[in-house]
């Protein structure tokens, strides 16, 4: 209800609506799909928080003036014109979301590169904070740097079959670099790809904590507050398509990393709320502990309980 009524107010005190574009014509995740796999969901739901959603044209000045572009996992070798257009919307203070899933980090490379980011080879796992008993790769990711984008959040955020996101300053000395969401110290990068049931091999597999999301902002002292470039880049883009972003977790942190992106500081504010129906999720340390409780530990207390009262009506 809180985040309606904002939502509500910014749409009528907005003279006009913040646009967020999206990069087309390399293999992107498409907003028109409304399959698993698409981001129509996604665009959805930036319609409801007020946001004009669009993709990139740069014949079109409207693209230019964005307030954000999304970049939703390139299979494909980004254009150079493309790239261009990228490059120059952050020289004039621009913001980018640039969603990467596993095989698609090739082709973005000379976008990300110039940016001193870096993409691991192999594809995170862990056996702590995991969906239930299922995969290591369906990562629930708990661990948050205290930043306004990832401030109060309680529900870990669903990221199946992600890439690490790194960062070399040598390489990106004109930004500032901040891990936002992170593996456990329990996962690794597991680099036997054709392996359907990943295992931490000592040795060959290097232990984590892993970035499963990081945040560049610009250093030039050019550039004010209101206008300073950022980059925000997720080594994932599943998370945010019509089959996962139902989670709440999902849905917390695509909006809120939108909100920031786009400077609409009263929908960053907003704290994420606990929906009508929020499903407890454990990760596998919880799930044994459940199942000793439910199999041993309650039918034993009722055994229990069962002697106490046979022993009691035995005496009387």
């Amino acid at each position: 209800a809180e985040a309606d009524m904002t939502n509500a107010l910014l749409r009528v005190t907005q003279d006009t609506k913040k646009r967020i574009d999206f990069v087309t014509g390399h293999g992107e995740k498409s907003l028109s799909d409304t399959e698993s796999s698409g981001l129509s969901r996604a665009g959805d739901a930036l319609t409801k928080q007020g946001y004009a959603v669009g993709t990139v044209d740069w014949q079109d000045t409207a693209s230019h003036e964005a307030a954000v572009l999304i970049v939703a996992s390139s299979t494909q070798a980004v254009s150079s014109e493309d790239q261009h257009g990228i490059s120059q919307f952050l020289k004039k203070g621009g913001r980018v979301l640039v969603m990467v899933d596993p095989g698609s980090d090739a082709s973005l490379d000379p976008l990300i590169t110039p940016w001193g980011i870096q993409l691991g080879a192999g594809i995170l796992a862990d056996e702590q904070d995991r969906l239930g008993r299922g995969s290591p790769t369906a990562l629930l990711v708990r661990t948050f740097t205290t930043h306004d984008i990832t401030e109060d959040f309680t529900t870990p955020i669903l990221f199946p079959v992600s890439r690490s996101v790194s960062f070399n300053p040598a390489q990106g000395n004109t930004w500032e670099f901040v891990a936002l969401a992170q593996t456990s110290p329990e996962s690794w990068e597991e680099t036997d790809l054709l392996n359907p049931q990943p295992e931490f091999t000592a040795g060959q597999d290097a232990k984590g904590p892993y970035t499963v999301a990081g945040l560049l902002t610009l250093k030039s002292s050019d550039q004010t507050p209101q206008a300073q470039s950022a980059v925000l880049i997720v080594g994932n883009a599943a998370f945010a398509t019509n089959g996962y972003l139902t989670y709440p977790g999902n849905t917390d942190f695509f909006l809120k990393a939108i909100a920031w992106l786009a400077q609409e500081d009263a929908l960053v504010s907003l704290t994420p709320k606990d929906p009508a129906f929020h499903p407890f999720i454990p990760n596998p340390s919880q799930e044994q502990a459940l199942v000793f409780f439910q199999v041993l530990f309650l039918p034993l207390l009722t055994l229990c309980i069962g002697l106490s009262v046979w022993k009691r009506r035995r005496s009387l």
